[in-house]
């Protein structure tokens, strides 16, 4: 049976995910006694069970001392070999208990495409932070590429979506400057199959994979939630400008995807 740990030391509200911790070797995260549990966010403080497995493996278990919930992580000990100087770091690959999704309703307009990616995304958030970053970008360059930006390289897409002059495709600053953060999310322009590859896995921070999936939202809802939304607001303003015998009011259409 794991042991309990000794002592809670923080407890966060849910979705605290920007809080994983980092580590370059296996040994590391064996020996680190401070744990989250992925059930109720609290940090404690205590002894873990833990066991290497094969060269570059590791299961570690405790129970949480808050809800009593037994948490469960496997991490894979990785090397980029492309990387100058080479790059070592530890990805965790499975996590128990498992996170509850998102709460975000894609909606019915977003294409299947798009959404397929985000879900998975979403989904592998809480397992692994690397493979759903690399989902999120791939959902982003396929939403970009429904909205006309066809460049091969994520990167490119994001730098035609800033340097967008039409009127009607220009997305609000709030979004943009987000949007542009995404390319130094992992050192991500640093590595040119990553802009390539965009569903390569490459090291994030922490944070950085929900902040993908946040941006993502943004750009999700500016698409295909809010003009259904402007709209009517403009259909039920019209209809009282009707019923007073003045004109209505004239918006110019939205350009349609891919276009």
């Amino acid at each position: 049976m794991p042991e309990v740990p000794r002592k809670i030391t923080k407890k966060t509200v849910a979705s605290s995910i920007k809080n994983l911790k980092r580590y370059n070797r296996i040994a590391d995260f064996l020996a680190d006694n401070t744990v989250q549990c992925s059930a109720c966010d609290a940090w404690q403080i205590g002894s873990i069970q833990g066991n290497v497995i094969g060269d570059v493996y590791a299961i570690r278990s405790f129970a949480c001392l808050s809800c009593g919930k037994v948490n469960i992580e496997v991490a894979q000990e990785r090397t980029i070999e492309t990387a100058r100087p080479l790059l070592v770091y530890v990805a965790t690959i499975f996590r128990f208990p498992i996170r509850p999704p998102r709460e975000f309703a894609l909606p019915d307009a977003c294409p299947e495409n798009v959404s397929k990616d985000y879900r998975e995304a979403a989904r592998l958030l809480s397992i692994s932070s690397m493979a759903s970053a690399a989902f999120a970008r791939r959902c982003l360059q396929a939403l970009l590429r429904e909205q006309g930006y066809r460049q091969r390289d994520l990167v490119d897409q994001i730098s035609a979506l800033l340097a967008e002059t039409d009127p009607a495709k220009i997305v609000p600053n709030y979004i943009t400057s987000f949007v542009d953060a995404i390319r130094n999310f992992g050192n991500f322009s640093a590595h040119p199959i990553e802009g390539k590859n965009t569903a390569a896995l490459i090291d994030v921070e922490p944070g950085e994979a929900e902040w993908c999936l946040e941006i993502l939202e943004d750009l999700i809802e500016h698409y295909y939630i809010r003009p259904d939304q402007e709209q009517a607001k403009a259909d039920a303003i019209n209809e009282k400008l009707k019923a007073a015998g003045k004109p209505p009011i004239k918006r110019k259409p939205l350009p349609e995807p891919n276009q």
